[in-house]
């Protein structure tokens, strides 16, 4: 198994239009083949998705989000969540990051990068908006990723 240090987890559904631009985004970063980077496209946050975020430094989960002005990409950190819900076949990223705190004590430095959307129609397009929104979305994800990478494997200088 290659390591990895920054996981990306890309999700929705990619036949509900919109939805699937999570997806998308994971798939063009997984074409870069960038050393260190690990990415999962999936359908739905699952439990099952512990056993990679655990094992990163950090984790980038990429959504779709339904778009109210001003129609924004979004970039924020995240925690664990605080909530006792029970877990069922799909999960938020709080709630993963809750699970890999109490199962394993540890928990990736993490983040969620919304696009904005309006289009969950049955279909494999992007609306005009997501389109859009989507060249943006990839100039911050790919600094996000550069900074990751400069924090986790920046050459020691001597002193």
């Amino acid at each position: 198994m290659q390591s990895f240090s920054i996981l990306i987890i890309g999700y929705g559904n990619n036949l509900r239009s919109d939805d699937g631009v999570g997806r998308y985004l994971a798939e063009i970063i997984d074409q870069q083949e960038l050393p260190f980077v690990k990415t999962l496209s999936v359908h739905q946050l699952t439990p099952e998705l512990v056993l990679e975020i655990v094992e990163a430094q950090a984790v980038i989960f990429i959504d779709a989000m339904i778009a109210f002005p001003p129609f924004e990409i979004s970039l924020q950190s995240l925690e664990p969540s605080q909530d006792k819900t029970r877990l069922g076949h799909t999960s938020n990223p709080e709630q993963l990051l809750s699970l890999c705190k109490n199962l394993y004590h540890k928990f990736p430095s993490a983040w969620l990068l919304t696009i904005p959307t309006n289009n969950f129609e049955f279909g494999e397009t992007f609306s005009d908006l997501t389109q859009n929104a989507i060249a943006s979305a990839l100039v911050i994800l790919t600094q996000l990723i550069k900074i990751l990478s400069l924090k986790f494997y920046a050459p020691v200088e001597n002193q």
